[in-house]
């Protein structure tokens, strides 16, 4: 997701963005386009979200969402019981 187009409500979705974070945000993309930089100065934990979004000098690479997602997905799957 692009973190300088993204709607409010979409920010409020990515893990680690909270009503603070994404208020600060909106208010820094009003006068410019947001850099990696920007989000340490801002005190945003860009170490959460930057495997979600994507900024001009930042792109979050598939390997990393897909670090997060395997776990889950190499679960084995488990056949539901009948009720008795």
């Amino acid at each position: 997701m692009d973190l300088n187009r993204a709607p409010r409500e979409t920010l409020l979705r990515v893990p680690g963005l909270g009503l603070q974070s994404v208020k600060k945000m909106l208010a820094a993309r009003r006068v410019r386009k947001l850099r990696l930089a920007d989000l340490t100065a801002l005190y945003v934990p860009a170490g959460k979200i930057l495997p979600f979004v994507v900024l001009p000098d930042h792109r979050a690479e598939a390997r990393a969402a897909s670090r997060l997602v395997a776990p889950v997905a190499a679960a084995p799957a488990q056949q539901a019981l009948p009720f008795a």
